[in-house]
């Protein structure tokens, strides 16, 4: 049986790469991009919605840290298809984790643009 199975995304709850699959995935780890460079939140997992990007933004706007549908399309880079981050509960990590110890425990040289799924282990390692 696959262990638990944890997000890291950007500071946003929105994904470009649509091809992955959630498995057990049971909260969402934010990383806050230069000049903080931290995790700096976590957040209980629903789910993950994929379609065309109009469609998303008429029914998840109001989730969205956009303030505007003109900044949506600017981040959207004219895709036709995105996915949609959707969580709940979210926490001010503290103290934060920092990029060094996070690339570290995970085994990387720099955070993936599309996110990294990990275990529970690797997450308890990090809290």
């Amino acid at each position: 049986m696959p262990e638990e199975q944890l997000d890291i995304l950007q500071e946003t709850q929105i994904s470009r790469k649509h091809d992955v699959e959630t498995g057990n995935t049971m909260v969402v780890l934010f990383y806050v991009v230069h000049p903080i460079r931290e995790v700096r939140g976590i957040g209980d997992f629903e789910e993950r919605v994929v379609g065309e990007i109009e469609a998303l933004w008429k029914d998840y706007n109001e989730e969205t840290v956009f303030k505007s549908h003109d900044e949506y399309l600017d981040f959207i880079q004219g895709r036709t298809k995105t996915t949609f981050i959707r969580f709940k509960n979210l926490r001010e990590l503290y103290p934060p984790i920092p990029l060094k110890k996070l690339l570290q425990v995970i085994g990387l040289s720099r955070l993936p643009r599309s996110g990294k799924y990990l275990s529970k282990e690797t997450i308890n390692k990090l809290l």
